[in-house]
């Protein structure tokens, strides 16, 4: 018996740690309607607002996606870490409470990249751009205060990055250990490496002796070499984009178009726009279905990215803008009257359709408002159209 109630003592506690973690998301949208920048909580409430001199620059671990990129939301989650915020150029770290770290006067911007881990961006001695250094939530530098010219979020405790004193490129362990990447041995000298994504990096390394200048290969996260991809990529191809490898299939976004291959090496499909000035872009998944498109309409993709569903129809366009594991929405153009609306989905569930920009979706609310050249929310609703904030 006592057993039993120290079993659900435990679980009761285990309940509570879990919903306070979950209180501690909020959502940061900017305002330009009343110039400021708002902190909502997951049930909508307002948490707290900043004049528009401060700068906030939320972690990568929820991004919104939405269909523009002027727009402003983003989700930052304090039980990941704190929030970093700036106030006149000075750079802190705000945890759920309201208490600030003070970060050193040489940084310029800061992200969320781990669990209590910042990478942080400041301006070089000499030349221009940024370079990087790792902080933990007190505002110290971490792995001893190493200057990096290239460097990014964590993937399973390890990133990429290109040490600033040797132009060394090295897979760097959360714990601080470091392997190098072998991407130097296969071929000349590697020029760019992406950053970890599915436990895959894409190095891209000049030849010698080969009618290709440069090569493209993919590496495991241990550095090994494990295909190269130059009968997927063009040579002319800038910063190419790994979206997911997963069985042995994968999909990169090369400048506009996507290409879907194996780990041979071999070019399975190609999506691209033949309109050349119209960019195709990544829209989102839901964890088993994967968005792209442009202005022309919407292509979705099954799980080993071959298409589903062509979202485009003679006289009637209908694309989808979200797509996330939440939901998605769709905008339609109706021909007669001549008018566009957009369409809230949320679980295979109509929630409303409204002449308004549906800006986000989130498990119990979103944002609703305009998108004329810039960010004009007008509410937050929740999943039963109700109002529970209206923008000033």
């Amino acid at each position: 018996m006592n057993y039993l109630k120290i079993k659900l003592c435990l679980l009761c506690l285990l309940l509570s740690l879990n919903f306070l973690l979950a209180q501690k998301k909020v959502l940061i949208a900017y305002s330009k309607n009343d110039k400021s920048i708002l902190a909502f909580d997951e049930s909508g409430q307002l948490k707290w607002t900043n004049s528009s001199e401060a700068l906030l620059k939320p972690n990568n671990l929820g991004f919104i996606q939405n269909h523009s990129s002027r727009t402003s939301l983003n989700i930052h989650d304090y039980a990941f870490g704190k929030l970093p915020v700036s106030f006149g150029g000075v750079w802190m770290l705000e945890d759920y409470e309201g208490d600030f770290a003070l970060l050193p006067s040489e940084v310029r911007f800061v992200s969320n990249v781990a669990k209590d881990i910042y990478l942080a961006g400041m301006k070089p001695e000499r030349g221009i751009g940024f370079v990087y250094k790792y902080l933990d939530g007190d505002g110290n530098y971490l792995y001893d205060a190493t200057v990096f010219s290239v460097a990014g979020s964590f993937e399973n405790g390890k990133t990429v990055v290109k040490k600033s004193q040797d132009d060394s490129w090295l897979i760097l362990d959360i714990s601080g250990e470091t392997k190098d990447v072998f991407a130097d041995s296969i071929h000349w000298k590697t020029k760019w490496m992406s950053q970890l994504k599915d436990g895959y990096i894409l190095a891209k390394s000049l030849k010698q002796n080969s009618n290709h200048r440069y090569a493209f290969d993919l590496l495991d996260v241990e550095g090994n070499w494990i295909c190269n991809l130059n009968a997927v990529i063009r040579e002319n191809a800038i910063n190419p984009q790994i979206i997911e490898i997963k069985d042995s299939i994968g999909m990169l976004k090369v400048n506009n178009s996507f290409f879907v291959f194996d780990l041979n090496g071999e070019l399975l499909h190609e999506y691209s726009t033949e309109d050349i000035f119209s960019e195709l872009n990544y829209l989102g998944t839901n964890g088993t279905d994967h968005l792209i498109g442009s202005k022309y309409g919407s292509i979705l993709l099954d799980s080993n990215f071959e298409v589903k569903e062509q979202l485009a129809e003679e006289g009637q366009t209908m694309q989808y803008l979200v797509l996330n594991p939440m939901g998605y929405v769709q905008n339609i153009f109706h021909k007669n009257p001549q008018k566009e609306t957009n369409v809230l989905v949320v679980n295979g569930q109509k929630i409303t359709e409204t002449d308004n920009d549906i800006f986000a979706v989130l498990p119990k609310l979103y944002i609703e408002g305009t998108d004329l050249n810039g960010f004009f929310p007008k509410y937050i609703r929740n999943l039963k159209n109700e109002i529970l904030y209206e923008f000033k």
